[in-house]
């Protein structure tokens, strides 16, 4: 066991989200401010002011627009009590621990409100929503003695060892604090929880007894498969949305004596009897590798499936199901198909596992969204799937993702044996979201690294007149080869019957320009004559690009570039400017191409430049035009995620 992994320096190295990510994904975390009288504890208005006479649910749509504007609010509040109230409303919606000296102060402060007289508002009454993710800078602020101490020749072990026990008992102290405050938020709807920290039994357990009914565990370790009972937990936890996503921190192999049965049953278990009765939306994830052998020449032994013992957990209130990775039993997985399901996610390895079962429970008369994960090639699953798709006509959203595997697949993918004919031989009238991305299956002749998308398949998408966004990718998703050189002109004539089309992303997409390869196309970044001319195209633009970010020098941010022996890079400091403005000016060239055929196109991904379309308000008769939306490439990945997967909840 990594001992260091479970130490509070393994949280002191590392990057927060980048702002960029927060930006694109900023209108799927909607913050709800509470109502003023709920917090007034339903004491009379004192103001005589028109606006704070308005009804609460218009005063609370007021402040819900003003709640990034942080000097209004504080205006606000200095006006008279009632707006005071008014202003804290919106000021204590959301807050975020993240173990800085002013994350520190304002939850001992809300701490201390906790215990105002009966009848009196108090700032923790307005707390909505809450988020513990602490900040690798904060942390090496708070605790720079430790951090200091890994470079200065002067400390021996034993005092590294003593300042590193001080560093984790003050975190743990802290942490604990900061629970037995959460767990009493009268008005808490939110709990956001995204540490890679063990949680201990007590921690946890406070964590089941908030108030909150949305709550997202991600990256949560745990010391211990305890189970979870009173008196360490309520007899229920009436929750309405989760998202698990759990590692254990301790030594399965130790505790697993044999192969019959999961080490983390009992927590599982008793974790989701307190919660199924009331459950509406469920991801869950957890990743378990299995048992590791004790020759290093032998082979792990396969992970034993998670497992709710013989009595079924039943899920009476379930519709939204996310399983990415998880590895359950047929109890379990039958237990959670409740016939209300209207989203549902599943991963090859549960198709694999349980698509006889789950084609024996459906159809479900009220599933709207399918998500399918790393798609299988084995025929069996595939085909019952496609049988699956086949009963629910009426699918609004359907996602796709070929294994990577499929590249080992000689013949056609899963994708293009399975899934393409059932939307080329039945109607989706309803189907408005649809991604689908192939891997290897489509190479393209003599060279390996480019793949494309089958002719069939565009054909069976050009006639999804329903469709309102579209996703389209070729090629393995992580790696630093394998493009998809897409020929613009040739794919928008097979899309263009698409009218209703408002989003539109192509990704791993390439392009070729002059003697440049296909695959190296993001690399090289070869800059020709016509390159300097189409660079010049839009100067009004200029003097937005980031031109200057190091990311800008690699193909994919975290990850270095696997140059061949014997290629060389051809572009100099100088000629990235040039290339960077020609390649977002021919991509949005490209998207004002697509918006003079799509009427209803609003954004469109290509060569990793999301472009937003815009018409002219003073001429809507005026071709539109297309603005780039970021500084720089950008792929988009937690936006492509959040937009086309399927949602499970909304509140985090």
């Amino acid at each position: 066991m990594d001992i260091y992994a479970q130490d509070v320096l393994h949280l002191m190295e590392g990057e927060p989200l980048k702002a960029q990510d927060v930006d694109l994904i900023r209108d799927r975390c909607k913050r709800r401010s509470l109502l003023l009288d709920s917090v007034m504890q339903q004491r009379p208005r004192s103001s005589d002011s028109r606006l704070v006479q308005l009804p609460a649910e218009i005063l609370a749509d007021v402040v819900d627009l003003l709640i990034d504007d942080k000097p209004t609010l504080a205006s606000l509040a200095l006006v008279n009590s009632d707006c005071r109230w008014l202003a804290h409303c919106g000021q204590f919606a959301e807050v975020h621990f993240n173990f800085s000296d002013q994350a520190c102060e304002l939850f001992e402060k809300i701490g201390g409100t906790l215990n105002t007289q009966a009848g009196q508002p108090s700032i923790a009454a307005c707390v909505r929503r809450v988020s513990f993710q602490s900040s690798p800078h904060y942390l090496r602020e708070r605790y720079s003695e430790l951090w200091m101490s890994l470079s200065q020749s002067s400390y021996t072990p034993e005092d590294r060892a003593e300042v590193r026990q001080e560093a984790n008992d003050d975190y743990v102290s802290v942490r604990a604090q900061f629970v037995e405050t959460v767990s009493k938020l009268p008005n808490l709807d939110t709990l956001v929880w995204a540490e890679d920290h063990p949680i201990d039994k007590d921690c946890f357990g406070k964590i089941t007894r908030s108030h909150a009914r949305h709550v997202k565990l991600t990256w949560v370790k745990i010391d211990q498969p305890w189970s979870l009972e009173p008196p360490l937990t309520p007899a229920t936890w009436p929750i309405r949305s989760l998202h698990l996503d759990l590692h254990p921190s301790f030594d399965k192999d130790k505790l697993q004596e044999t192969l019959s049965t999961n080490p983390m049953d009992p927590f599982f278990e008793s974790f989701f009897r307190l919660c199924a009765p009331t459950l509406e939306s469920l991801a869950w994830r957890y990743v378990d590798t299995g048992r590791v052998a004790d020759d290093p020449d032998e082979p792990n032994e396969p992970a034993v499936p998670v497992s709710f013992g013989n009595n079924p957990v039943p899920f009476p209130r379930l519709r939204n199901l996310h399983l990415p990775h998880i590895n359950i039993d047929d109890v379990a997985f039958t237990s959670m198909l409740s016939p209300r399901l209207s989203s549902l996610t599943l991963s090859r390895g549960l198709l694999e596992r349980h698509t006889a079962r789950l084609q024996n429970q459906g159809p479900f008369r009220d599933l709207k969204q399918l998500a399918v994960l790393s798609l299988s090639v084995k025929s069996g699953p595939c085909a019952r799937l496609a049988d699956f798709i086949t009963q629910h006509s009426n699918l609004r959203s359907l996602y796709v993702d070929e294994d990577e595997i499929a590249q080992e697949h000689l013949g056609s993918g899963p994708l293009d044996s399975y899934v393409i004919p059932v939307l080329a031989s039945h109607s989706f009238d309803n189907l408005r979201s649809l991604f689908l991305a192939w891997h290897h299956s489509n190479v393209y002749p003599g060279n390996p690294n480019l793949v494309c998308v089958p002719e069939a398949a565009l054909a069976a998408i050009g006639r999804l007149a329903s469709l309102e966004q579209l996703s389209l990718r070729a090629g393995m998703n992580y790696s630093s080869e394998q493009f998809w050189p897409v020929e613009h002109d040739k794919l928008r004539a097979q899309l263009r019957g698409l009218k209703r089309l408002r989003k539109l992303a192509l990704t791993r997409d390439t392009y070729a320009f002059h003697d440049v390869t296909d695959e190296w196309y993001y690399v090289r970044r070869s800059v020709g004559d016509q390159h300097v001319i189409d660079a010049e195209a839009r100067p009004e633009l200029d003097s937005a690009m980031d031109l200057d970010d190091p990311e800008m020098d690699q193909v994919y941010e975290g990850q270095e570039l696997d140059m061949n022996a014997g290629m060389e890079m051809e572009l100099t400091h100088d000629k990235i400017p040039v290339w960077e403005r020609a390649h977002r000016n021919h991509m949005l060239t490209h998207a004002e191409a697509w918006a003079a055929v799509l009427p209803e196109l609003e954004w469109v991904l290509f060569g990793q430049r999301p472009i937003g379309i815009e018409r002219n308000p003073e001429n809507t008769a005026a071709p539109r035009r297309a603005v780039p939306l970021t500084t720089k490439r950008y792929k988009c990945t937690h936006f492509l995620d959040n937009t086309f997967m399927p949602v499970v909840n909304d509140s985090y």
